[in-house]
């Protein structure tokens, strides 16, 4: 939750928060996007999923796990963005410049 937190923050600092939602509950992190899919933060107007990855994602079920999941989204007419906790810390201009840069709409 910490680094998907500092990213919300991030985004607000740089007035483009209010292009995506970010959703935490302490039931689930995420936004539930059908039965099967949650979210770290959602752009619904562009179809973009921003999603903030820790450590064990790095691991061989959870690549392919996500790998899946990634492909189901895509499927469904998502775009997603995959930063990890270090991109967060220590290169989150690049992180923001990314999502600048991928937004199709703006408001």
């Amino acid at each position: 939750k910490h680094y998907q937190d500092a990213l919300d923050i991030a985004l607000k600092e740089q007035g483009i928060n209010h292009l995506c939602e970010y959703y935490f509950s302490v039931e689930f992190h995420g936004k539930r996007i059908n039965h099967k899919h949650f979210v770290d933060f959602l752009c619904k107007d562009d179809g973009l999923i921003i999603e903030v990855d820790g450590e064990y994602h790095g691991n061989g079920e959870q690549i392919e796990a996500d790998k899946m999941r990634e492909e189901a989204l895509s499927q469904m007419g998502f775009r997603i963005l995959r930063f990890t906790n270090d991109d967060i810390l220590f290169k989150i201009e690049y992180v923001l410049e990314t999502i600048r840069s991928s937004f199709v709409f703006t408001r």
